[in-house]
Protein backbone atom coordinates (compact mmCIF):
# COMPACT_ATOMS: atom_id res chain seq x y z
CA UNK A 1 0.00 0.00 0.00
CA UNK A 2 1.41 3.47 -0.96
CA UNK A 3 2.05 6.02 1.28
CA UNK A 4 -0.51 9.00 1.93
CA UNK A 5 0.37 12.12 0.27
CA UNK A 6 0.81 14.26 3.23
CA UNK A 7 2.27 13.49 7.05
CA UNK A 8 1.30 15.25 10.18
CA UNK A 9 3.63 15.05 13.09
CA UNK A 10 1.93 15.93 16.58
CA UNK A 11 4.10 15.54 19.71
CA UNK A 12 2.93 15.91 22.63
CA UNK A 13 4.22 15.62 26.43
CA UNK A 14 1.64 16.27 29.01
CA UNK A 15 -0.91 17.56 26.38
CA UNK A 16 -3.93 16.60 28.07
CA UNK A 17 -6.08 19.52 28.55
CA UNK A 18 -6.00 20.55 24.75
CA UNK A 19 -4.83 17.44 22.78
CA UNK A 20 -8.24 16.21 22.00
CA UNK A 21 -9.22 19.41 19.98
CA UNK A 22 -6.14 19.48 18.19
CA UNK A 23 -6.60 16.14 17.15
CA UNK A 24 -9.93 16.54 16.02
CA UNK A 25 -9.06 19.55 14.25
CA UNK A 26 -6.24 17.62 11.90
CA UNK A 27 -8.86 14.37 11.45
CA UNK A 28 -11.95 16.82 10.70
CA UNK A 29 -9.67 18.22 7.49
CA UNK A 30 -11.59 18.22 4.10
CA UNK A 31 -8.08 17.54 2.79
CA UNK A 32 -8.24 13.17 3.98
CA UNK A 33 -5.22 11.66 2.51
CA UNK A 34 -2.88 12.10 5.20
CA UNK A 35 -1.66 10.20 8.23
CA UNK A 36 -1.51 11.49 11.77
CA UNK A 37 1.67 10.19 13.51
CA UNK A 38 1.21 11.15 17.36
CA UNK A 39 4.67 10.63 19.58
CA UNK A 40 3.86 10.91 23.31
CA UNK A 41 6.92 11.90 25.37
CA UNK A 42 6.26 9.46 28.20
CA UNK A 43 3.61 11.60 29.62
CA UNK A 44 2.19 11.44 32.99
CA UNK A 45 -1.31 12.54 32.71
CA UNK A 46 -3.95 11.51 30.63
CA UNK A 47 -2.39 12.05 27.27
CA UNK A 48 -1.87 8.18 26.51
CA UNK A 49 -5.21 7.34 27.10
CA UNK A 50 -6.78 10.15 24.76
CA UNK A 51 -4.07 9.30 22.04
CA UNK A 52 -5.50 5.46 22.18
CA UNK A 53 -8.99 6.03 21.72
CA UNK A 54 -8.14 7.82 18.33
CA UNK A 55 -5.59 5.96 17.20
CA UNK A 56 -8.48 3.46 17.75
CA UNK A 57 -11.05 4.91 16.03
CA UNK A 58 -9.45 6.33 13.13
CA UNK A 59 -6.89 4.23 10.64
CA UNK A 60 -5.15 7.41 9.73
CA UNK A 61 -3.62 7.98 13.38
CA UNK A 62 -0.03 6.23 13.91
CA UNK A 63 0.62 6.33 17.95
CA UNK A 64 4.06 5.98 19.19
CA UNK A 65 4.94 6.18 22.58
CA UNK A 66 8.57 6.40 25.08
CA UNK A 67 8.34 5.43 28.93
CA UNK A 68 10.91 8.05 29.34
CA UNK A 69 10.64 11.96 28.58
CA UNK A 70 13.70 12.82 26.03
CA UNK A 71 12.99 16.03 25.23
CA UNK A 72 11.03 18.28 22.72
CA UNK A 73 13.92 18.35 20.25
CA UNK A 74 14.36 14.66 20.58
CA UNK A 75 10.20 14.35 20.25
CA UNK A 76 9.55 16.79 17.51
CA UNK A 77 12.48 15.50 14.55
CA UNK A 78 10.90 11.75 15.92
CA UNK A 79 7.94 12.49 14.12
CA UNK A 80 9.63 13.58 11.34
CA UNK A 81 11.63 10.48 11.13
CA UNK A 82 8.37 7.76 11.49
CA UNK A 83 6.71 10.18 8.37
CA UNK A 84 6.74 8.33 5.26
CA UNK A 85 4.94 11.02 2.71
CA UNK A 86 6.36 13.51 0.56
CA UNK A 87 5.15 16.42 2.09
CA UNK A 88 5.31 16.80 6.44
CA UNK A 89 3.70 19.31 8.68
CA UNK A 90 4.16 19.37 12.37
CA UNK A 91 1.21 20.18 14.78
CA UNK A 92 1.55 20.98 18.05
CA UNK A 93 -0.75 19.41 20.68
CA UNK A 94 -2.80 22.52 21.95
CA UNK A 95 -3.15 24.60 18.42
CA UNK A 96 -6.18 23.99 15.59
CA UNK A 97 -5.88 23.83 12.14
CA UNK A 98 -8.98 24.93 10.55
CA UNK A 99 -10.83 22.64 8.47
CA UNK A 100 -9.86 23.87 4.53
CA UNK A 101 -5.75 24.54 5.71
CA UNK A 102 -4.47 21.00 4.40
CA UNK A 103 -6.71 21.29 1.48
CA UNK A 104 -5.34 25.12 0.85
CA UNK A 105 -1.70 23.76 1.31
CA UNK A 106 -2.42 21.01 -1.19
CA UNK A 107 -3.98 23.20 -3.84
CA UNK A 108 -1.16 25.54 -3.63
CA UNK A 109 1.94 22.78 -3.71
CA UNK A 110 0.15 21.46 -7.03
CA UNK A 111 0.97 24.46 -8.63
CA UNK A 112 4.18 25.44 -7.07
CA UNK A 113 7.29 24.99 -8.63
CA UNK A 114 10.12 22.52 -7.30
CA UNK A 115 11.88 25.28 -5.80
CA UNK A 116 9.42 26.03 -3.44
CA UNK A 117 10.28 24.44 0.00
CA UNK A 118 7.28 25.68 2.56
CA UNK A 119 3.73 26.31 2.21
CA UNK A 120 2.18 28.12 4.66
CA UNK A 121 -1.25 30.07 6.17
CA UNK A 122 -1.54 32.92 8.21
CA UNK A 123 -2.70 32.40 11.62
CA UNK A 124 -5.13 33.52 14.43
CA UNK A 125 -2.87 34.08 17.85
CA UNK A 126 -6.07 32.64 20.40
CA UNK A 127 -6.08 32.28 24.03
CA UNK A 128 -6.58 29.52 26.45
CA UNK A 129 -10.27 29.46 25.92
CA UNK A 130 -10.20 30.00 21.96
CA UNK A 131 -11.06 33.41 21.90
CA UNK A 132 -9.01 35.10 19.24
CA UNK A 133 -7.11 38.28 20.04
CA UNK A 134 -5.15 38.97 16.70
CA UNK A 135 -4.39 37.78 13.10
CA UNK A 136 -0.92 37.07 12.60
CA UNK A 137 0.81 37.69 9.33
CA UNK A 138 4.18 36.41 9.27
CA UNK A 139 5.10 37.94 6.22
CA UNK A 140 7.84 35.19 5.66
CA UNK A 141 6.53 34.97 1.63
CA UNK A 142 9.55 34.71 -0.30
CA UNK A 143 10.76 32.93 -3.75
CA UNK A 144 13.36 35.52 -4.61
CA UNK A 145 15.96 33.46 -6.83
CA UNK A 146 19.01 34.41 -4.44
CA UNK A 147 19.11 32.20 -0.99
CA UNK A 148 20.91 35.30 0.69
CA UNK A 149 17.99 37.14 -0.56
CA UNK A 150 15.51 34.88 0.66
CA UNK A 151 17.51 34.04 4.05
CA UNK A 152 18.22 37.69 4.84
CA UNK A 153 14.29 38.52 4.09
CA UNK A 154 12.88 35.67 6.81
CA UNK A 155 15.77 37.13 9.07
CA UNK A 156 14.17 40.29 9.19
CA UNK A 157 10.74 39.22 9.60
CA UNK A 158 10.88 36.01 12.07
CA UNK A 159 9.22 37.32 15.49
CA UNK A 160 6.50 34.17 16.09
CA UNK A 161 7.37 30.77 14.27
CA UNK A 162 3.76 29.76 12.99
CA UNK A 163 5.25 29.13 9.84
CA UNK A 164 6.97 26.27 11.01
CA UNK A 165 3.30 24.51 11.37
CA UNK A 166 3.08 24.45 7.64
CA UNK A 167 3.27 22.22 5.13
CA UNK A 168 7.02 21.21 3.87
CA UNK A 169 8.63 19.13 1.00
CA UNK A 170 10.07 16.65 3.09
CA UNK A 171 12.84 15.91 0.66
CA UNK A 172 13.75 19.78 1.75
CA UNK A 173 13.43 19.27 5.42
CA UNK A 174 15.49 16.21 5.47
CA UNK A 175 18.40 18.44 3.97
CA UNK A 176 18.58 20.47 7.12
CA UNK A 177 19.44 20.16 10.93
CA UNK A 178 15.63 19.90 12.22
CA UNK A 179 15.84 21.24 15.61
CA UNK A 180 18.40 20.97 17.58
CA UNK A 181 18.78 21.19 21.24
CA UNK A 182 19.35 25.27 22.07
CA UNK A 183 17.00 28.02 22.38
CA UNK A 184 15.74 29.43 18.79
CA UNK A 185 17.09 26.18 17.01
CA UNK A 186 13.28 26.88 15.16
CA UNK A 187 14.51 30.06 13.91
CA UNK A 188 18.19 28.46 12.27
CA UNK A 189 15.46 25.52 11.13
CA UNK A 190 13.00 28.41 9.11
CA UNK A 191 16.42 30.14 8.26
CA UNK A 192 17.79 26.64 6.44
CA UNK A 193 14.56 26.18 5.11
CA UNK A 194 15.01 29.86 3.34
CA UNK A 195 18.59 28.81 1.88
CA UNK A 196 17.16 25.53 0.28
CA UNK A 197 14.20 26.96 -1.34
CA UNK A 198 11.18 29.30 -1.74
CA UNK A 199 8.51 29.79 0.92
CA UNK A 200 4.97 30.65 0.10
CA UNK A 201 2.08 32.50 1.82
CA UNK A 202 -1.88 31.34 1.85
CA UNK A 203 -3.02 34.68 2.58
CA UNK A 204 -6.22 33.41 4.48
CA UNK A 205 -6.65 32.54 8.17
CA UNK A 206 -6.41 28.68 8.27
CA UNK A 207 -4.68 28.06 11.17
CA UNK A 208 -4.84 29.43 15.19
CA UNK A 209 -1.83 29.47 17.89
CA UNK A 210 -2.53 28.99 21.28
CA UNK A 211 -1.11 31.13 24.09
CA UNK A 212 -1.99 30.35 27.29
CA UNK A 213 -0.37 30.42 30.75
CA UNK A 214 0.37 26.31 30.80
CA UNK A 215 2.44 27.15 27.37
CA UNK A 216 5.98 26.33 26.96
CA UNK A 217 7.27 29.79 26.61
CA UNK A 218 5.22 30.73 29.87
CA UNK A 219 6.10 28.11 32.00
CA UNK A 220 10.25 27.32 30.68
CA UNK A 221 11.74 31.16 31.02
CA UNK A 222 15.60 30.76 32.38
CA UNK A 223 17.87 29.02 29.87
CA UNK A 224 18.56 26.31 32.33
CA UNK A 225 14.72 25.70 31.91
CA UNK A 226 14.24 25.95 28.70
CA UNK A 227 17.94 23.76 27.85
CA UNK A 228 16.21 20.69 30.36
CA UNK A 229 13.24 21.44 28.05
CA UNK A 230 14.35 20.46 24.82
CA UNK A 231 17.04 18.01 26.17
CA UNK A 232 16.71 16.77 29.57
CA UNK A 233 20.46 15.39 29.54
CA UNK A 234 21.41 18.86 29.33
CA UNK A 235 19.62 19.66 32.87
CA UNK A 236 22.08 21.79 34.99
CA UNK A 237 24.37 22.60 32.49
CA UNK A 238 25.83 26.12 31.92
CA UNK A 239 25.39 28.42 29.35
CA UNK A 240 28.21 30.38 28.47
CA UNK A 241 26.49 32.34 25.71
CA UNK A 242 23.77 34.45 25.79
CA UNK A 243 21.02 33.75 23.30
CA UNK A 244 21.76 35.87 20.98
CA UNK A 245 24.95 34.76 20.74
CA UNK A 246 24.38 31.26 20.04
CA UNK A 247 22.16 32.26 17.65
CA UNK A 248 23.94 33.95 15.34
CA UNK A 249 26.27 31.46 15.45
CA UNK A 250 24.48 28.85 14.70
CA UNK A 251 22.93 30.71 11.80
CA UNK A 252 26.48 31.33 10.77
CA UNK A 253 26.83 27.34 10.52
CA UNK A 254 24.26 26.76 8.88
CA UNK A 255 25.25 28.86 6.30
CA UNK A 256 28.20 26.84 6.35
CA UNK A 257 26.71 23.71 5.67
CA UNK A 258 24.49 24.58 3.11
CA UNK A 259 25.28 23.16 -0.61
CA UNK A 260 25.94 26.35 -1.99
CA UNK A 261 28.54 28.13 -3.97
CA UNK A 262 31.74 29.74 -2.43
CA UNK A 263 30.41 33.36 -3.52
CA UNK A 264 26.08 32.35 -2.46
CA UNK A 265 28.06 31.44 0.63
CA UNK A 266 29.61 34.38 1.53
CA UNK A 267 26.63 36.43 0.81
CA UNK A 268 24.53 34.77 3.29
CA UNK A 269 27.13 35.02 5.78
CA UNK A 270 26.68 38.59 5.10
CA UNK A 271 22.64 38.51 5.76
CA UNK A 272 23.31 37.20 8.84
CA UNK A 273 26.07 39.97 9.69
CA UNK A 274 23.81 42.31 8.49
CA UNK A 275 20.82 41.44 10.62
CA UNK A 276 22.98 40.60 13.90
CA UNK A 277 24.48 43.78 13.89
CA UNK A 278 20.89 45.42 13.40
CA UNK A 279 19.53 43.56 16.55
CA UNK A 280 22.09 44.79 18.54
CA UNK A 281 21.48 48.05 17.74
CA UNK A 282 18.06 47.85 17.87
CA UNK A 283 18.30 46.64 21.10
CA UNK A 284 20.88 49.42 22.38
CA UNK A 285 18.30 52.29 21.20
CA UNK A 286 15.56 50.59 23.45
CA UNK A 287 18.51 50.69 26.56
CA UNK A 288 19.38 53.74 25.97
CA UNK A 289 15.78 55.05 25.39
CA UNK A 290 14.52 53.53 29.25
CA UNK A 291 17.64 54.74 30.88
CA UNK A 292 16.84 58.06 29.52
CA UNK A 293 12.93 57.73 30.74
CA UNK A 294 13.87 56.92 33.79
CA UNK A 295 16.27 59.44 34.30
CA UNK A 296 13.45 62.01 33.34
CA UNK A 297 11.24 60.75 35.75
CA UNK A 298 9.33 59.46 33.03
CA UNK A 299 7.43 56.03 32.28
CA UNK A 300 9.81 53.96 30.66
CA UNK A 301 8.23 53.51 26.91
CA UNK A 302 7.11 49.70 25.79
CA UNK A 303 9.10 47.31 24.56
CA UNK A 304 9.17 46.78 21.05
CA UNK A 305 9.29 42.94 20.22
CA UNK A 306 12.67 42.29 18.35
CA UNK A 307 13.31 38.71 16.06
CA UNK A 308 14.50 36.36 17.94
CA UNK A 309 13.82 34.24 20.77
CA UNK A 310 12.07 33.60 23.08
CA UNK A 311 10.40 30.51 21.49
CA UNK A 312 9.83 26.96 21.27
CA UNK A 313 8.26 24.34 18.91
CA UNK A 314 5.34 24.27 20.99
CA UNK A 315 3.11 27.02 21.26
Amino acid sequence: MSPPVLSVGLPVYNGAEYLAAAIESILAQDFTDFELIISDNGSTDATPEICRRFAAADARVRFHRVEVNRGLVWNFNRVFELARSEFFKWSAHDDLCHPPMLRRCMEVWRQAPATVALVYPQSYMIDGSGAVLRVFDAGLATEAPEPWRRLGWVLERLTYVNPIYGVFRRSVLARTRLHESFQGSDYVLLAEVAMLGGIREIPEVLFSRRLHEKSTMKMYTTPQQVAELYDPAKAGRRQWLTVHQRLFLEYLRSVWRMPLSPGARLRCAGAVCRHHGWVRIKRLLAAKRRNLARRLGMRPPTAVPTPGPPSAFES
